[in-house]
């Protein structure tokens, strides 16, 4: 019988095979989320769908199709395949979304086990990295995009609880202001507004523009 049960992500830290002590990038990646769901859950007519967002190629419909496959990639990747090949996009009826999503979790945690955290994983576009690693790469999508829904949707744009300052932390790192474009597929950092949160500055060194969708 296969075990779905989501890491334990009560604690922030965990310990790599060299007993190097490091941040658990999963307690975020969770907490994310339960953030997209509960955003996704807030859509209330086939209006909102048709949204546009900050992340420019997608509407509100397209976003969180996007999000359903960024779980399958995660999954896939953390089971140790390789997610080049999948679809970017997983087209389900409007109604069906929140649920696509929400059910892709116990799937999703369950895989990244503390095996698949201090394993090499394959990540876009075909690099070897360990798993702690790939882990962030996938939270700061989430929240990314946590962020470019709720702007679009018009709700509060800061994710809950703390989520961002870690995931900000870690994308300073993995996603080098002097590298963008070609295979590292972001637009150039923005410069944050005075009174921007983390979530905001998140999306700032994302590329993200928020002059256009928040207001201080």
């Amino acid at each position: 019988m296969t075990d779905t049960t989501a890491p334990d992500t009560t604690t922030s830290d965990t310990t790599t095979s060299d007993d190097t002590v490091i941040t658990d990038g999963r307690l975020y990646y969770a907490a994310a989320q339960d953030w997209v769901v509960e955003l996704i859950g807030s859509i209330q007519n086939s209006a909102d769908w048709e949204r546009p967002t900050p992340c420019s190629e997608f509407s509100v419909r397209q976003l969180v199709q996007h999000l359903l496959a960024t779980l399958d990639r995660a999954r896939v990747i953390a089971e140790g395949g390789d997610p080049n090949p999948m679809p970017r996009i997983v087209e389900l009826p409007d109604d069906a979304l929140l649920q696509g999503f929400s059910s892709r979790l116990p799937g999703v945690r369950a895989a990244w086990s503390d095996a698949a955290m201090q394993s090499s994983v394959t990540v876009p576009p075909g690099v070897q990295v360990p798993g702690h690693v790939a882990i962030w790469k996938y939270a700061n999508e989430v929240v990314v995009h946590g962020w470019d829904l709720a702007c679009a949707l018009g709700l509060d744009a800061e994710a809950p609880n703390g989520i961002a300052a870690p995931v900000l932390e870690h994308a300073a790192e993995a996603i080098p202001a002097e590298v963008r474009g070609g295979f590292v597929p972001f637009e150039s950092v923005v410069a944050p507004t005075p009174g921007a949160g983390p979530t905001e500055q998140l999306a700032n060194w994302n590329g993200r523009d928020a002059a256009a969708w928040v207001r201080h």
